[in-house]
């Protein structure tokens, strides 16, 4: 379970957000919509760990996630939350398998190379397992961070516009999929995104106000 309680967060020079107290089960999908700067990328941050709130607090499968250190933060997440920001962070000189095997060996997973590849190959880029990332499209490369997302089946899988760089046919793919590794592997998914071709997927959506 997901557990927000008074939250807010200002950048320096700029007003407030407040965010709303909500719960969200394990292996809910929640959909944040809302204008630029309502905070759904800021709110994912903070959900990752990685940016630390004015005040307020969150508890994810009843850990006080800003209780921890930043070093507990990092193995909590690495652990139990899979990532996937607009910024990709794939490593240019590491093939497809090299950057998704890095995910597993990090969290101190092991994984048959059967199961990197049926990922791959559901999000249609098993024939570029080889290639390095720095030779595929933003798009492939998008495709290739959501694999490294899921391969460690997570707790929660935290997306910041997953289909922005997609076609129809492959957000239909990218969707499908989420909704596979949810029913499967009961993976909660919280995604920050303006596409409205999600609602048909993900009924499930949260507006976040200006």
């Amino acid at each position: 379970m997901i557990q927000i309680r008074n939250l807010h967060h200002q950048y320096k020079n700029s007003k407030s957000i407040i965010y709303p107290d909500f719960n969200l089960q394990t292996g809910e999908i929640l959909v944040l919509k809302g204008d630029s700067g309502t905070g759904k990328s800021t709110l994912l941050y903070i959900l990752a760990g990685i940016l630390a709130p004015s005040s307020g607090n969150i508890l994810i499968n009843e850990h006080n996630l800003y209780a921890q250190t930043e070093s507990q933060r990092d193995i909590f997440r690495s652990k139990n939350i899979g990532v996937i920001f607009q910024q990709l962070y794939l490593i240019p000189y590491l093939t497809v398998y090299q950057n998704i095997k890095l995910a597993l060996d990090l969290a101190g997973n092991k994984v048959a190379d059967e199961e990197i590849f049926e990922i791959l190959k559901a999000l249609h880029i098993q024939d570029f397992i080889s290639n390095k990332a720095s030779t595929l499209s933003h798009g492939m490369q998008q495709r290739v961070a959501i694999a490294r997302a899921i391969i460690n089946k997570p707790t929660w899988i935290l997306a910041d516009e997953p289909t922005s760089s997609l076609d129809d046919k492959n957000t239909e793919s990218v969707c499908k999929l989420f909704q596979e590794i949810n029913q499967k592997y009961k993976i909660g998914f919280i995604i920050a995104s303006h596409d409205s071709r999600l609602k048909s997927y993900f009924p499930k959506q949260y507006i976040l106000a200006s």
